[in-house]
């Protein structure tokens, strides 16, 4: 659509085409953080699994195991939806970057990575 007849049907147009990309960008972080939460629900249900108590503990380990792919699901959804709307190679660099963020910061929070690291 020209921007003289976008202009002309609503003026305050303009100011909303700076801030069409934030939807995308908060589709992006959804994306990467059902990811994290995703793995992280994964690996609780295999540690269960592989633990000598899993019987006792086996209706957790499905929870664990049905969130994750909740949380998986999500995932496809929100991707599905950034990427039907918006342009794919503004879409996948941001996706990809938000995976490789919060994953990490999952790891580091949750799983306790961040004892192997040190600030120095």
């Amino acid at each position: 659509m020209p921007l003289e007849l976008l202009m002309r049907i609503s003026p305050e147009s303009k100011l909303m085409k700076k801030f069409l990309k934030t939807l995308m960008i908060l589709l992006c972080l959804t994306c990467g953080f059902s990811n994290g939460c995703s793995l992280v629900f994964f690996k609780v249900a295999g540690e269960i699994i592989n633990s000598p108590e899993m019987h006792n503990n086996l209706a957790f380990a499905i929870t664990m195991g049905c969130l994750g792919g909740i949380c998986a699901g999500l995932q496809c959804y929100c991707l599905n939806i950034a990427m039907k709307y918006y342009n794919n190679l503004d879409v996948m660099p941001i996706y990809q970057s938000m995976i490789l963020m919060l994953v990490m910061l999952s790891g580091l929070i949750i799983l306790d990575e961040s004892a192997n690291y040190s600030f120095g």
